[in-house]
């Protein structure tokens, strides 16, 4: 259970005081969250800490596949750089866009595979202790 909220009510209620109600249950598609994730990643550079970590959690909050690649590009570029913080918040995103291919890791493409394979990914991975990420992509 999440220590934040008591309950997914909990959750929705924090999220409605902060967003339009419009947008609160908006539901994208595919390809929409895959545009989003790659803008997202583009613009990550451009920001402070904060909004930073804000990027990564919303990677990993794609309910679809697109978050994966983004992501590790993110992590492959910065996470040498990321603090204690940073790199808990890209682990945890990391680990939520891989429950996307629990049901067939087989699913993984090559190039998402080659991501994960890259050296400063493979570093970032042991020193969150994380190295068990590679054995599920395969």
């Amino acid at each position: 259970m999440n220590t934040l909220y008591n309950s997914e009510h909990d959750r929705v209620f924090k999220y409605a005081q902060d967003l339009p109600w419009d947008v609160l249950f908006l539901v994208l598609g595919e390809s929409e969250q895959f545009e989003i994730a790659n803008r997202l990643t583009h613009i990550y550079i451009n920001l402070d800490a904060s909004n930073k970590n804000t990027v990564v959690w919303a990677l990993g909050k794609t309910t679809d596949k697109s978050g994966i690649e983004p992501l590790l590009e993110i992590i492959n570029e910065h996470g040498s750089e990321f603090d204690e913080q940073s790199a808990f918040q890209a682990s945890i995103s990391l680990n939520n866009c891989l429950e996307r291919f629990s049901d067939s890791p087989s699913d993984i493409d090559e190039e998402t595979k080659k991501l994960f394979r890259r050296e400063p990914i493979l570093s970032f991975l042991q020193r969150v202790g994380h190295g068990d990420l590679i054995e599920r992509v395969g």
